[in-house]
């Protein structure tokens, strides 16, 4: 089996980090850069062209794709979502497919992804893979979505943009899209919305990135654990890299040089008494209680 390790988390929480930190550490294996993301094969066919550098990301994301004769050939052909309007995949089947053009590789890869917190325990299942999931403050991880959402485009699209703050925002990596496939797939934050309730989601940007990264996230981590995987709370191992850097190696057999890597912390809880109350509440709001709650403690351990 080639694929040994799948790094997955919720946008802006941390898996290019890591992504970065173990492609420069096992330099024998392939680590893919988001395998699953909609318009992967528009951004192969540039970098194919001209190599460059990600904008968001400050670095190369696609130079292992562009290396592997034929693989674009194979991704055009059993892509899962490939520009459908869709965030997480929803065929799993078709999904698993797709992987299995990797797991097919004959060097060890690792995948990191964005967009496979729904499926993680089938692709632990199907390929006898490690699992990690990566879990942020959702406060920052928000803040990160939306901040690089206004300052993109034009002059005269950021201003657009910033006057129109309740119309845009749910546009911030794809939220209001996130939204509506975590309704579909989970039945949350109610089997049935009114109308009314549909434009309270499409203006308040916060309550529907809340429903997303509640549901995306509490998926994942049930299923880490039940494969007996690995959940990092970003800002508890941005504290204790050293600690980290031993169980993930450990773990994994894998390299894991990120010392000079990780960005010192800025936080020192994961998530704040008032966050947390605020969080609970909303929550409480929202029908997600229970999940809240089972996210907050896994955040603080």
């Amino acid at each position: 089996m080639a694929v040994k390790l799948v790094i997955n988390g919720f946008f802006r929480s941390g898996t290019s980090v890591f992504w970065k930190i173990v492609r420069a550490s096992n330099p024998e294996t392939i680590v893919f850069y988001e395998p699953c993301h909609e318009e992967i094969l528009k951004y192969i066919a540039r970098f194919t062209e001209e190599p460059f550098i990600d904008e968001l990301h400050n670095m190369s994301l696609w130079d292992e794709y562009v290396a592997i004769p034929g693989l674009t050939e194979r991704i055009a052909r059993k892509h899962p979502n490939p520009g459908l309007g869709m965030v997480f995949p929803e065929d799993r089947d078709r999904l698993l497919s797709y992987i299995g053009i990797y797991d097919e590789l004959p060097s060890p890869t690792i995948l990191q992804s964005n967009r496979w917190s729904f499926a993680l325990k089938d692709i632990a299942e199907r390929f006898e893979t490690g699992l990690i999931h990566i879990i942020r403050n959702p406060f920052d991880v928000f803040d990160s979505m939306t901040r690089i959402y206004f300052n993109q485009g034009s002059a005269l699209k950021q201003m657009v943009k910033k006057g129109g703050k309740p119309l845009f925002a749910s546009n911030a990596f794809q939220i209001g899209v996130m939204f509506d496939q975590v309704h579909k797939l989970t039945g949350k934050p109610a089997v049935n919305l009114t109308s009314l309730e549909r434009l309270h989601y499409s203006l308040n940007a916060f309550d529907a990135f809340l429903v997303a990264w509640v549901m995306s996230n509490r998926a994942a981590v049930a299923d880490v654990m039940a494969k007996d995987g690995m959940i990092i709370s970003y800002e508890n191992f941005l504290k204790h890299p050293e600690e980290g850097k031993k169980e993930i190696e450990s773990r994994f057999d894998i390299s894991f040089d990120c010392m000079k890597t990780l960005n010192a912390p800025i936080r020192i809880d994961a998530v704040t008494q008032d966050e947390e109350r605020y969080l609970t509440d909303r929550a409480k709001k929202l029908g997600l209680s229970d999940e809240m709650s089972f996210l907050l403690h896994r955040m603080k351990m």
